[in-house]
């Protein structure tokens, strides 16, 4: 098969697995920031979007957010590509999940293709170039970044670093200008889609680097290439540096630190990470599932709690696990990896992730999809070794059997996601039904309202934005006062001998946020306190206002597990019985 034919294969066969896996995640509904994300920005023009490019969105997309622990802190996030395929997928499909979601899918499978034509580069081999890029396009950790709308933040940074990579390459292998100058673009407009791509300079100077070493092995230590090629390239690296310089410059002013996100500083406990990279190991290699606990793994680094021990391994990593083993790791260690015929290929796998592991490794979360431009330096390692140890009709279908393995649990975790968006769905349906019994300024109480499915999220916190339009007909949260509370925290508040506190608290303590959303917000607004509303605003605001429109009727909706449905509870007797 000749080249262009490899190319049209993949296409056919990426897209169509893609579309066998996600088949049933089409239709699936919003979940968790995915709401939040189309209420913030469906109503939004031209200009506010310019602005957020040198702006934290996190004040405008999420303004409840408490003022007194996120502004001024250091933290925040300038996404702004992000927000914008947002609303042009609400500009061309409104409020219905499929277009989102086909989005995704496309976005996934151009990354594949990326990967593809990267590897075909460097080892000119079709069947090589196909195996590698459908390993990345099946690979289990990517359920969460394709299933779930919002994990696109991984997905649209990937494609413009993996685009870059691929003109720089070309650039040094024909010194064409133009391949240069995309390059630049496409380095530049990963930094606008999410901060990982910010090693993408120093990623291009050790490739540089293990160039030199290729053509001229032996005759200088790696460091000594480095230091030699300062003189030979540091023009071409200039700009991107430049770049990066100017970015960090840029978020020291808007943000008030150079990295932002969820800290003004990079977080460090040995002991985290060292279980937070096993985790990985797991996910992106073994096809182990994600459990949301991982988060916990970070727990000692954020005041949240003890470590908390990894889940034993399940048979099926054991298999794959055996298979990377027997297939791959002991013959190399039999051959030596300087003699294998892709070597070259094995290397520049080998720098991709000690390039694209550090802001992991830094990160205060642990999460599937923060896998995601780790995973092609994989794809290269694997299949290079593959390849160098077996003739290639027998590592094609090697590669063959272990991606429709990885096919099959991919579908498996994102069937997670598409429970969770049923269940997304349901439950705002069910809030909706019953708000219509519901008179104005009642407060409507919330409870154990699911954080996630399996290895899918569905809440998390509160689900303001669901119930605002576009998503809802009407804004709810400016009609009634709305509570999100669980079981577990009215333990905690309230003792088994006082059964009058508990219409109390739920009916009056303004401790459990949050309340009258739009209207606190324009309160504090028009005093010129800003976008987000601090802790003790919210809580004065919120005590006025009950005080001058008393709540008449309490109502209580609370999630039941087994028969995973919102229940309205008839008294307060049974919350009551259940908390004691």
């Amino acid at each position: 098969m000749g080249k262009k034919s490899w190319v049209i294969l993949f296409v056919i066969v990426s897209l169509a697995t893609l579309a066998l896996i996600h088949k049933d995640n089409f239709n699936t509904y919003f979940i968790r920031d995915d709401t939040v994300l189309i209420h913030g920005l469906y109503d939004k023009g031209p200009r506010f979007f310019a602005q957020l490019f040198v702006n934290d969105y996190v004040k405008y997309i999420w303004p409840w957010g408490p003022q007194d622990v996120w502004d001024g802190k250091g933290k925040g996030f300038i996404r702004p590509l992000l927000m914008i395929s947002f609303r042009l997928d609400h500009l061309l499909y409104g409020t219905h999940p499929l277009g989102y979601h086909v989005t995704n899918v496309l976005l996934h499978f151009i990354n594949g293709l990326l990967v593809f034509l990267i590897v075909r580069f460097f080892t000119r081999e079709g069947p090589l170039s196909f195996a590698a890029g459908l390993l990345f396009t099946v690979n289990p950790a990517h359920s969460e970044a394709v299933a779930w709308l919002s994990g696109r933040s991984e997905s649209v940074a990937a494609i413009f670093y993996l685009a870059s990579f691929y003109f720089f390459i070309r650039y040094r292998d024909g010194r064409r200008r133009t391949y240069y100058l995309l390059s630049l673009v496409f380095f530049l407009l990963s930094l606008f889609a999410k901060e990982t791509p910010a090693v993408f300079p120093f990623l291009l100077v050790a490739y540089d680097a293990l160039q030199s070493y290729w053509q001229r092995p032996n005759a200088a230590p790696l460091l000594g290439y480095v230091r030699e090629n300062i003189r030979k390239y540091a023009y071409s690296w200039a700009p991107y540096f430049g770049i990066l310089a100017g970015w960090f410059l840029m978020r020291k002013i808007t943000l008030g630190a150079f990295i932002g996100a969820y800290g003004g500083h990079m977080q460090v406990n040995l002991k985290a990470k060292l279980l937070a990279m096993l985790s990985c190991v797991r996910h992106a290699l073994l096809a182990s599932p994600f459990n949301h606990l991982d988060t916990e793994q970070y727990a000692n680094v954020m005041g949240l709690g003890a470590l908390q021990p990894q889940e034993p391994l399940h048979r099926f990593e054991i298999g794959i696990g055996g298979f990377y083993v027997a297939l791959l790791l002991l013959p190399v260690l039999f051959v030596g990896a300087r003699q294998l015929r892709y070597g070259r290929l094995l290397a520049v796998g080998a720098l991709w992730l000690c390039f694209t592991y550090p802001p992991v490794f830094f990160n205060l979360y642990i999460a599937a999809f923060y896998l995601y431009l780790i995973i092609p330096g994989l794809c290269f390692i694997v299949t290079a070794c593959l390849f160098s140890l077996y003739g290639k009709k027998v590592a094609l279908a090697i590669s063959l059997v272990l991606c429709l393995a990885y096919a099959g649990y991919q579908h498996q975790y994102t069937a997670d996601w598409v429970h969770g968006g049923r269940l997304s769905r349901q439950i705002i349906q069910a809030i909706t039904e019953h708000a219509e019994n519901f008179a104005e300024d009642d407060t409507v109480v919330l409870m154990d309202l699911p954080t996630n499915y399996k290895t899918a999220w569905v809440f998390e916190a509160f689900p303001e934005a669901a119930l605002r339009k576009p998503l809802a007909s009407s804004h709810l949260t400016d009609r009634f006062y709305i509570k999100v509370v669980s079981t577990e925290t009215l333990r905690r508040m309230i003792t088994p001998e006082a059964k009058d506190q508990i219409k109390m608290v739920l009916m009056e303590n303004t401790d459990i946020p949050l309340l009258k959303f739009e209207e606190v917000r324009g309160l504090v607004k028009q005093e010129g306190k800003g976008l987000m509303v601090s802790v003790k605003d919210l809580q004065e605001k919120i005590t006025a206002m009950k005080q001058q429109r008393p709540s008449r009727n309490l109502h209580i909706l609370r999630w039941d597990a087994k028969s995973e449905r919102l229940i309205k509870l008839a008294s307060l007797d049974e919350i009551f019985n259940e908390i004691t």
